[in-house]
């Protein structure tokens, strides 16, 4: 339809609109204008049989005018400007690069369907158990400085929203995130009070500051926020120097959350001692690892695994664990882990562990969970 087309074109994602639209798609991959793949919520990764586009000039001019036309949050997608990343309406996030950084334009949107969603919502779909959604509900209310951890598309962003939805709707909130794509500022029901900060690159050569004219760093946003007097920070996915916006996020705020891609708690702490002392600052390990210990008291991670009874992908939790100090050895001490559930990959469920420490029992028992709930002979344990 041609009126369709038009619109799709001037308001939305152009010729990749229809991409979007289709039901159940989680991924497109575009490597060139002629190779087009779709992923869905199962697994099932299919080759889409039509070009997006006439050719890979097209493709890429097509891309440059959708990040053009996003008013004071505009960006340029060309040769001069290879790498390029965006939130996209409808609660997508696109990834694209332009030759001659890569050899054809290659696009990844990745889109949530799960924007809205409860620790129940992921409980029913078996992400997690009962009495773990019980226990993560405490966490965020008692303050507790939160990590979600994996591997890209376990379910990391989905979870964090989840978490965020057991956040009291009277409290203000800071989102802080390369781009957009937790979108609580979205939903004015559950979230009224929320400031969505989101990078900007700039333009131009970096000025006597670093900055380049227009740029907003993550860490300005943040610092911002402390102004605004919020009382939650949330720095959404961590791949580089938004380390340092998270950590003074859970220095600074009660209850701050983020993301990061590690395959385990314990790579976790690795990953964020490595980005740490990645950034310029000179940060030492036994620097980074105090830091660590002292500000994040759980480590949750995600994983997709294949079901036994459907043969089908899915997303859960595998371990929820904190994170206490360690002893000191020869002048550093790394953080240990204390696995408080743990994943039984037999019956693909989440079982309980270690107990917490008495510090971190303490503080849940000022939102009302009770030690005794972590008891294997406890109901809730049984369920």
């Amino acid at each position: 339809d041609i009126a369709q087309a038009v619109f799709d074109a001037m308001f939305r994602l152009g010729r990749l609109q229809p991409l979007v639209d289709i039901e159940g798609v989680e991924n497109i991959d575009i490597v060139g204008y002629d190779n087009v793949w779709l992923t869905f919520s199962g697994g099932n990764r299919q080759k889409y049989p039509h070009p997006v586009s006439r050719n890979d000039d097209e493709l890429e001019r097509e891309i440059n005018f959708i990040a053009t036309r996003r008013g004071e949050g505009a960006r340029s997608f060309n040769a001069s400007r290879p790498s390029l990343h965006l939130d996209l309406p409808g609660g997508a996030r696109l990834a694209a690069l332009a030759r001659p950084v890569a050899e054809r334009p290659s696009i990844t949107i990745r889109i949530h369907r799960h924007v809205d969603i409860s620790l129940g919502d992921l409980v029913e779909t078996h992400t997690l158990t009962a009495l773990a959604a019980k226990f993560l509900d405490a966490a965020v209310l008692a303050g507790l400085s939160l990590v979600t951890n994996g591997f890209q598309s376990s379910g990391k962003t989905t979870l964090l929203r989840a978490l965020a939805d057991c956040i009291p709707p009277e409290e203000k909130l800071a989102t802080i995130e390369m781009e957009r794509e937790l979108y609580l500022h979205k939903n004015a029901a559950k979230h009224p009070l929320v400031i969505a900060f989101e990078y900007r690159p700039g333009e131009g050569e970096p000025g006597v500051s670093g900055e380049r004219a227009g740029e907003f760093p993550l860490i300005r946003g943040l610092e911002d926020s402390l102004r605004h007097t919020t009382d939650r920070l949330i720095v959404g996915e961590v791949r580089g120097s938004e380390i340092n916006a998270m950590l003074q996020a859970m220095q600074s705020g009660v209850g701050s959350m983020s993301t990061l891609h590690s395959q385990s708690p314990e790579d976790a702490i690795e990953r964020m001692v490595t980005l740490m002392m990645k950034d310029g600052s000179n940060a030492t390990p036994a620097y980074c690892y105090r830091q660590i210990a002292q500000n994040i008291d759980l480590i949750i991670q995600m994983a997709k695994i294949r079901d036994h009874e459907t043969g089908k992908a899915r997303r859960v939790i595998t371990s929820i664990s904190e994170i206490q100090p360690g002893e000191d050895s020869y002048g550093v001490a790394r953080p240990t882990i204390s696995k408080i559930f743990t994943f039984d990959k037999a019956t693909q469920t989440l079982e309980l562990g270690q107990l917490p420490s008495r510090e971190l029992l303490d503080k849940l028992a000022e939102v009302g969970f009770r030690e005794s709930e972590l008891s294997p002979y406890s109901p809730e344990a049984s369920a």
